[in-house]
Parts: C-alpha cells; structure tokens; sequence
C-alpha cells in the first residue's frame, strides 16, 4: 500500500488518518453512506455530481475582446475586507479560479508555491481588469494582500474538488498503486506521482484529519451562495445609498421564507437583538456597534473569517476593520457594575416600557445574568465539540476495521485500541457525559 516506503507503525497510523479523513469528507462527518451536498456557503460539497466543472470564463474573454480590461471595485469602505466587489465581482473571482487551477496541487498552500513559479500572475488579471490603480493607490498594499488571500482560499477549494474527484473517490490509500498508475489527462506521470506522494504524507494526512474535523464543527448553514458577504453588501449600498445592518445580513442568510433552517442561528439571531434592544435602552451612551453584537455572539477570527461579517484580509488587525470583538459589552458591563457603587440608577418611562411603574434600578443580578449567558454558550459549544469528537472516533473505528481486514494490515487493531469507560471525556471538567 506505501508503496516503496517502509510499512511502520507510524506510517500506518498516519495512513489510516489519512484514509478517515477522506472518508469524513466523502461523507459529510456523519458516517452515513450517503454523499453531503453543500453544507455552507463558499464550502466544496463531497459529491463531484452536487458540483459544476471548472470555470472557463467565455463570458469574461468575449466581453474583454469587446472592452479591453474591465473596471473592478474593493471593499476599502464597508467592512474593509479588500474583496472584489461590483458588477464585475463575480468574474473577477472566477479569474483567479482559473489561475490557481494552473499550478499543481501539491503544496500545501498557494503561499508555498515558489514565487517564481507566480511571477505571471498579475499580468494576466491585469489582461482582464484595471488593478493598477487600486494598487497605487492609497490602499494598494492590503487590496494586494486581499488579492492574495483569495488566491490562497480558491487554491484550497480547487486542491480539495481535486482530491475528491481524482483521490477520495477513486479509493483512496486502499488503491493508491492503481490511482498512481492512471494519472488524469494532461498530467505528466512525475507531476502524478508527486501528487499521490503529497496525499498520503504523513503529516499531511494529521493535517488532513483535523481540517476535516474542523469542517464538521461548522453545523450551522449559511445560504448567501457563491456571493461574498461583501460582494452583496456593496450591491445593496449601490442601490440603496447606505449599508444594510449585519443583524439583518445574518437574518437574511440564515433562513429560508424568513424561516430559520438551524435553531442556534435562531438563537444567536435573538442574542443580537436582546443586546442591540439593551444598548439602545440604556442612557450611559455606550451601546454596542453591530458589529460589536456580532463578534460578541459568534465568536472572533476563525482561520482568517470574521463570522458574520467577512473575511479579515492577514496583516490587518481586525479592530482597525470591525472595532474590538468585545470591548463594546466590556464597556457596558464595567460601567454598569461601576454605578451600582454609586447607588441605583433610574431609568426613565420610555427606557423601560410602558409596563413598568416609575424609576427602578439596574441590578447586579442582572449584569450577572449577561454573564452566565456567555457562560452557558461557551458550554453549548464544548458539548457540540465533544459530539464531533465522538462521530469521529465512531469513523476511525469503522476504517480500522475494514483495513484490518486487508492482507497485511491485522496489526491495526492493536494500534487503535477502541476507547473504554469515560476516556473519551478526558477533557470535560463538567465531567457530565454529555
């Protein structure tokens, strides 16, 4: 199966990581025979049929052989994530597609890809579209790093359709000599087997398996499409002269018919709008941005995306783009907690509503409830995690047993020992199972 490696142990722990990766990924994490489709916006579905073939941009060239380049826009203005927006957007982005899918998939990110290999780059985006006046601009410098990041993400989309198609799908690590033996069409063979190297690496093999377990934690989806956030932001502002608010972007992009597909959405939904009603409620003039709302319910950076609001372009820090995750309810609650030492304070009829009879106090109690909430949220989100980690024990069992089975390969079952009594639950303070 290593073909001319050395069949350690090591080797083949790493391997069958490898080869329960591609299975988590081929079947959505939930270890059902079935191949997921779309699970989340900007997200690769397993299923080459649930997916269109590659770009080639016929539209763009014929309009470019009328026009020459055409104009594109960034967004330096709304959230500062220095994407590609505009009636051009879509195309810009289906041009860089187009470019990463050049280079082999070999690497482990397009920033690896040496630079001589890329010196071309820029000259033919520059083909199609006028870019250099935004990169001598005033912003050029993070408009470029926003370029590159999104060469990065389509590099890692169009590696990962590539794996399933010519690797998870045709075996896998139990007919890696057979996949090697058959490169695809305009693949040289050194080019190939390079490839097939690079899968079944060892250390890309962990690698593989923790990206795949954290796809899987993702089990809220969003339906905005193949559009950027920012892409449609800036359609909206085109239009309407002023940005939509990010509470009415997660609304919109987390139901169907106003319906919301997954209860958390609908509970972190109801959380931006208990703090946004709060900020607007109170009189020490402090309330949080939206933006503040947002990253204190979903969450700060995950992998370079700011959830809820965009991409964070690398090198930026994201206060300077969205303001700080938690400072605004930081604020909040430390003003709060430093009048009640001054005595209670009163809120007027209109504060409180129409129900309430006079003057009252902000209680401590109810600073204290603000944080028990965030408590129990981040106890939520253990408990989901600690559910991952069992699906995914749960699927390396099922490929152990099946390689076990395979000439040579008996010694695995000593290697990956079926966990016993609460040893999966190591880490759970709570220590309740859940």
């Amino acid at each position: 199966i290593l073909g001319n490696s050395v069949a350690t142990d090591e080797n083949l722990r790493n391997v069958v990581l490898l080869h329960m990766a591609a299975f988590a990924q081929s079947h959505g994490g939930d270890g059902s025979s079935r191949p997921s489709g779309r699970i989340a916006s900007g997200g690769q579905g397993s299923a080459r049929k649930n997916t269109r073939g590659p770009t080639t941009n016929i539209e763009l060239k014929k309009a470019v052989e009328r026009r020459g380049p055409l104009p594109i826009e960034f967004d330096f203005k709304d959230q500062k994530t220095y994407l590609h927006v505009g009636e051009n957007a879509a195309w810009f982005g289906n041009l860089l597609g187009e470019i990463v899918r050049e280079f082999p998939y070999y690497y482990p990110s397009w920033r690896d890809i040496p630079q001589e290999d890329k010196v071309n780059v820029y000259e033919k985006i520059r083909a199609h579209f006028h870019i250099d006046n935004h990169l001598a601009g005033p912003h050029g410098d993070k408009i470029k790093k926003g370029i590159e990041d999104f060469l990065c993400k389509r590099y890692s989309d169009s590696k990962h359709s590539h794996k399933v198609e010519h690797w998870v799908e045709k075996g896998g690590i139990a007919a890696v000599e057979e996949i090697r033996s058959h490169p695809p069409e305009n693949v040289s063979a050194e080019r190939w087997s390079k490839q097939v190297d690079f899968w079944i690496d060892p250390k890309r093999a962990h690698k593989a398996e923790v990206n795949a377990r954290n796809r899987r934690c993702n089990q809220i989806a969003s339906f905005h499409g193949s559009r950027s956030l920012a892409a449609a932001r800036y359609e909206y502002f085109s239009i309407h002269k002023v940005y939509p608010s990010l509470i009415k972007n997660y609304f919109d992009n987390h139901t169907r018919n106003d319906v919301f597909v997954h209860p958390q959405a609908e509970r972190n939904y109801n959380e931006m709008l208990r703090l946004r009603a709060q900020g607007e409620g109170a009189s020490t003039g402090i309330a949080m941005t939206d933006a503040e709302i947002v990253s204190q319910v979903l969450g700060g950076k995950q992998r370079g995306h700011l959830p809820g609001r965009g991409r964070k372009v690398s090198g930026v820090d994201s206060s300077s783009c969205f303001g700080s995750q938690s400072q605004g309810l930081r604020s909040y609650l430390q003003q709060e907690v430093g009048s009640l030492s001054q005595g209670p304070r009163s809120y007027s009829q209109q504060e409180v509503g129409s129900q309430s009879q006079g003057p009252r106090s902000y209680s401590q109690q109810e600073v204290d409830e603000l944080l028990r909430q965030q408590a129990e949220r981040q106890h939520n989100e253990t408990v989901e995690a600690r559910r991952v980690a069992e699906r995914t024990q749960t699927q390396l069992n099922q490929m152990v047993a099946f390689l076990s089975s395979q000439p040579g390969l008996s010694s695995l079952s000593t290697m990956f020992p079926p966990p016993s009594g609460n040893d999966g639950n190591n880490d759970d303070d709570n220590g309740d199972g859940a």
